[in-house]
């Protein structure tokens, strides 16, 4: 994927000299990765998961019951992970599997009722941590931020599916 001109800039990303320091989707990793760190802190110690295990369980939270496909789709993981995940999510008893009605070679995902307490244990420190970070944005910059991102994924989407990278 190459972006062509960066608004407001006046300048291309290509024209810049290549460097880790302001090379955006190393810039955008890493501060994936430091979220997920602070949050993980949390889950890990007092509920022994990992960040998969986390991120199936917040979306089971939200929209389950979902096939382990689905979940992968959903937080870009690839199967053997999910599929990790989910087998220790069960054995740990957060998560039920039972069979797809209309398709009983796929099992549906959803949480357990020991899986609901901790997923709305999590939550609030996962809203804290996002407000205790972006609080450093006006109301205006974060609109804009989440804009931007919405914006960006669409983009990262349509090139997975085989749009032009130029």
């Amino acid at each position: 994927m190459v972006l062509t001109k960066m608004e407001g800039r006046g300048q291309t990303l290509r024209s810049r000299p290549f460097s880790l320091k302001t090379w955006l989707n190393a810039r955008v990793t890493i501060l994936s990765n430091q979220l997920t760190n602070s949050l993980e802190e949390f889950y890990s110690k007092k509920f022994d998961l990992n960040h998969t295990g986390w991120r199936i369980l917040s979306q089971l939270g939200e929209f389950a019951p979902m096939s382990a496909k689905e979940l992968g789709e959903r937080i870009a993981t690839d199967q053997i992970q999910i599929s990790r995940a989910c087998s220790r999510l069960y054995d740990q008893g957060l998560i039920l599997r039972d069979e797809d009605p209309e398709d009983r070679r796929k099992l549906r995902l959803k949480l357990s009722a020991k899986g609901q307490r901790v997923y709305h244990e999590i939550v609030p420190v996962g809203q804290q941590i996002e407000h205790d970070v972006f609080s450093v944005l006006s109301p205006e910059e974060l609109r804009l931020f989440e804009g931007s991102l919405d914006k960006i994924e669409r983009r990262v989407r349509d090139l997975a599916k085989g749009g032009s990278t130029s």
